[in-house]
């Protein structure tokens, strides 16, 4: 058999004649099948490496000129220079028969950062604005974009650090999302979620730093501390466990601890990349155009963007298309983890072919609008000569192998993912009207390429280019409609696709460059640095479409800021009005929707029978609508919240705390101060009703039911009053509740239930409140309450929280807060009120009714403060009786809730400041210029510009303003 596999291998000497037939049998087969696949070489069989192999492998070698060649050329030739095709680089000319006929002046430049993303971003939006001021030479600030997007990463890190506390630190997720978890890198959904909440600027307002273009100590500094802090909230999170605490109460306490970690990230960030400007702030835009004239623009980042970064197609309108042949096509994927914004747009692509890919970007060249792409750009290219193409290095010739790996092998295996962002130009096309080459404008400079240009063959792209981003105008309706489905599917954090260039990009410099350029940059910074971030195709479902009729919600709209950010360019529709009406419908009232009917029968209309029979038809059909409008039309509401106390449940459990129904408590207030306070703790769900007694008392009056379906747990409950020491003296007046938790291990349906009533004496002062269960409390209607402050916090994530509040509970300061859950009711302003559901998603619906003046020659200022959070709004001010007093308020939502005021019964007279995405207003008029002093916010004006009130309103969401 000579030297084969069943030559060098013996057989056992104990087996049997039948055994060893079997055997030898096996082995002669073994070589047929090694035979077929050319296998010649001596095979170990321990698997070993021997010298056996080299001695063999040198022999054929050595009688082999070509391979003799490449050892004496190579040995001291880098191997791309020494093996670059002559004949492409004659072929890929840059020359190309249709482009954007526009220049853009000159090409930009990341230096050694990850930013490919938004310089590719941005370059596609210049365009634009390049043409609407006729500018020779402008560039959109990329480190506005960077820093924006680098302070929601370490916000994004911690949130997820958050939510998956529990998995062990070994985890193969947390290793993952420890290893990238900042880097420079991003995708096309996550610069749109960045232009839709920050806006867009001038370079000239915000310029690049040194650690901006140098990021990598900036990134390792950051690594370090939010590692650092991820395993704070990990310890933090392991203790609240350990102690029992409810989950709720375990979110709210880390997302606490996050964001004083948070405020260290953006400390850092401001002292390495400077303060950028405020998203609604106005700044002063001065410029020169192509004609030398000097121009001026004033408004906001978020202006800025809405006026000129979505002409003439929106980005939240565009979406991305992928090449991904491991993968179904006609699917729509994303990726698990994958983001920036907490609860922003998700990153979306649709997996189609890429013939597919090559008409979009045609189509889109033609109609004059660049395309946003996402390449392996380490591949078959050269950076100085500025080529892509998969014939540009002889290596199948030089070394006698075959590159056998297709598209979705070189995936699969690690071989290939999406480094890169870039845009293309122009294309060549062929006499059929085929795609030969392509133009691509880079962001590493005018050194590289052709000033800063690249070729891009036809054959490369197929091998590639994954990503492209379409306007849906532009795009074929069939891909529209699956991007619009919806329906995703997930991909692991760890696929392939959305691969961090924190740790390739140096290996992506390496490949691309000669050794000349290779030590060059290594002094000056490697220019091809990149942290692009390809997309999953399932990432992008989640926010961008409703399909029940309630629109798709950008960052303007959602409490969760979500955000729509696929494609590279957008498309102008009408989409801001859907938003509108969305954001009215869910501040508490809807529009009347148009009827969508239509006469599309075969009626003619040209004799009066046909005509009778067409009224008649219309008749029946208006009359079965307002049939149908009467019996399931439901009027809107503006809000629904739970029933006061009977929707906790619990409410009939037989098992009394201490055997007694009502428990009777007299709590001493502080002899000085006056004050006392109340906390409520444990497992239990509980109303707190807070009343009032004529009768002038030093003690706070307490009754108590405490009840549950399990005795044992009924009894573990625990109540403290204040005492007074034996010198009549107290440290703190403070009573505590708490109740037993309820384990995991507990039976299904265990409940334990509190009923609290709180008698207040006039002499009470000040008392505050607190709650770390899940508590309605209620300020009774029929209470004559007067006292110096008054605080009430629910402090858990329960949505069925709730305070009912009255206005004849009346309080100089008053201030009611909730994370989650309601504020309903009437509230009143003394002196300062203050409404707070700013940490959440808590919603605010009350009425507010100002007390009348002490001093009715002099009016006091009535102050309204509102810090909301994702939740609704909807605040109706009212006219105080008597003399009218001023009102000051201040509405700010801190996370994109809508917000809804209406102060038409408040006969508000004044002026207004309105900061808001979008704004539906009755009744304001707008200052004139000079009625304008620099530094002040006002802008407009109710009634008299010369009037007391002051009212301000700021948000990133929709605000209704009515007066």
């Amino acid at each position: 058999m000579g030297n084969t596999p069943s030559s060098r291998i013996s057989t056992p000497a104990n087996a049997t004649f039948d055994e060893k037939v079997k055997i030898t049998r096996e082995l002669h087969e073994l070589d047929d099948s090694l035979s077929r696949l050319q296998v010649t070489v001596p095979l170990s069989s321990s698997g070993q490496l021997t010298l056996d192999h080299v001695s063999i492998w040198e022999t054929a070698a050595a009688g082999n000129p070509k391979a003799q060649l490449a050892r004496t050329i190579l040995s001291h030739s880098d191997i791309r220079s020494a093996l670059s095709s002559r004949s492409a680089k004659i072929t890929d000319q840059h020359i190309f028969n249709n482009v954007i006929d526009f220049k853009t002046g000159p090409i930009t430049n990341q230096k050694s950062s990850g930013r490919c993303w938004l310089f590719a971003t941005t370059n596609v939006l210049r365009y634009n604005i390049m043409k609407k001021f006729k500018l020779k030479d402008f560039q959109l600030s990329q480190s506005y974009l960077f820093f924006w997007d680098k302070l929601n990463k370490a916000n994004y890190y911690l949130e997820l650090m958050i939510e998956n506390a529990d998995l062990p630190v070994e985890d193969r997720l947390i290793n993952h999302l420890s290893g990238d978890l900042i880097s420079d890198g991003g995708q096309w959904d996550m610069v749109v979620n960045i232009m839709e909440n920050y806006g867009i600027i001038p370079q000239s307002l915000y310029p690049e730093s040194l650690h901006s273009s140098l990021s990598g100590p900036l990134n390792k500094l950051l690594k370090a501390k939010l590692r650092e802090h991820g395993l704070i909230l990990r310890d933090l999170a392991m203790s609240l466990h350990d102690a029992h605490v409810t989950e709720d109460t375990i979110l709210a306490t880390l997302r606490a601890k996050k964001e004083e970690l948070v405020r260290e990230v953006y400390m850092i960030m401001t002292a390495t990349l400077g303060v950028p400007p405020r998203p609604t702030r106005k700044f002063v835009w001065e410029y020169l155009d192509a004609d030398g004239k000097a121009g001026r623009w004033e408004g906001s980042p978020k202006q800025f963007y809405e006026e000129f970064g979505t002409k003439p197609y929106s980005p939240s309108e565009c979406f991305s298309l992928i090449n991904d042949p491991r993968n179904e096509y006609s699917k729509l994927y994303t990726v698990d983890k994958l983001g920036n914004i907490w609860g922003g747009r998700p990153v979306l692509y649709v997996n189609t072919e890429i013939e597919n890919m090559k008409n979009v970007i045609i189509k889109m060249i033609k109609a004059g609008q660049p395309v946003f792409f996402g390449c392996d750009v380490g591949q078959f290219s050269d950076s100085a000569a500025g080529i892509m193409d998969t014939g540009l290095f002889e290596y199948e010739s030089a070394f006698d192998i075959e590159l056998g790996l297709t598209k979705a092998q070189r995936l699969q295996i690690g071989e290939s993912s999406m480094t890169h962002a870039m845009v293309i130009s122009g294309v060549h096309l062929d006499s059929a009207g085929r795609p030969v080459r392509y133009k691509v404008e880079n962001s590493w400079g005018e050194a590289s390429g052709n000033e800063g240009y690249f070729v891009m063959t036809d054959k490369w792209f197929e091998e590639f280019v994954y990503q492209i981003v379409v306007p849906k105008a532009l795009a074929p309706k069939e891909l529209v409609a699956v991007f619009e489905s919806g329906e995703k599917v997930v991909l692991p954090p760890w696929d392939p696709m959305p691969i961090s260039l924190e740790a390739a990009d140096y290996e992506v410099f390496v490949a691309m460059s000669s050794f000349a350029d290779r030590v060059k940059n290594l002094v000056n910074g490697n220019k091809d640095r990149d942290d692009y971030k390809p997309v999953k195709m399932e990432e992008a479902a989640e926010s961008r479409i409703s399909l029940s009729g309630r629109g798709r919600y950008t960052d303007n709209a959602e409490p969760n800021a979500d955000v729509d950010a696929e494609a590279s360019v957008g498309l102008l529709t009408r989409e801001s009005d859907a938003v509108m009406e969305d954001e009215e419908e869910r501040a508490g009232w809807k529009k009347k929707e148009k009827s969508r009917f239509c006469a599309c029968s075969s009626v003619g209309y040209r004799t009066p029978s046909k005509i009778l029979g067409g009224l008649a038809l219309l008749s029946f059909i208006f009359a079965a609508y307002k049939l149908l409008a009467w019996a399931f039309y439901e009027p809107p509401m503006g809000h629904e919240h739970p029933e006061f106390g009977t929707s906790l449940g619990c409410r009939n459990a037989p098992y009394l705390y201490n055997n007694t129904k009502v428990l009777k408590f007299n709590a001493p207030m502080h002899p000085d101060r006056f004050d006392h306070g109340v906390d409520f703790r444990g497992g239990a769900v509980g109303t707190v009703t807070l009343t009032s007694t004529s009768t002038n008392s030093s003690n706070v009056q307490y009754e108590i039911t405490i009840r549950s379906n399990d005795n044992d747990r009924a009894q573990d409950s625990v109540i403290r009053m204040p005492t007074v020491d034996e010198g009549g003296t107290m440290f703190s007046s403070m009573a505590t509740i708490s109740t037993s938790w309820i384990r995991k291990d507990a039976k299904p349906g265990t409940c334990i239930r509190y009923d609290v009533k709180i008698i207040v004496p006039p002499s009470l002062k000040k008392l505050h409140l607190g709650s770390h269960t899940l508590t309605h409390v209620k300020l009774d209607k029929d209470a004559n309450i007067k006292m110096d402050d008054l605080f009430v916090t629910l402090f858990t994530t329960h949505t069925e929280n709730m305070i009912q509040s009255s206005k004849s509970v009346k309080s100089n300061r008053l201030n009611l807060q909730v994370t989650r859950g309601y504020i309903v009711g009437d509230v009143s302003i003394v002196d300062q009120t203050n409404l707070i559901t700013q940490r959440g998603d808590g919603e605010l619906h009350v009425d507010v009714y100002p007390e009348p003046p002490r001093d009715k020659a002099n009016p006091e200022v009535a102050s309204l403060d509102t810090t909301t959070g994702a939740g609704r709004t909807n605040v109706v001010v009212h006219k105080n009786k008597g003399v009218k007093r001023p009102i000051n308020a201040v509405h700010i939502s801190s996370r994109n809730g809508p917000m809804e005021f209406t102060y038409k019964d408040a006969k508000i007279s004044g002026l207004v400041a309105v900061d808001a995405a979008r704004l539906k207003q009755e009744g304001l008029e707008s200052l004139d210029v000079d009625d304008m002093h620099e530094g002040e916010k006002w802008g407009y004006y109710v009634g008299s510009k010369d009037g007391k009130d002051r009212i301000s309103v700021n948000s990133r969401a929709w605000v209704g303003l009515y007066f």
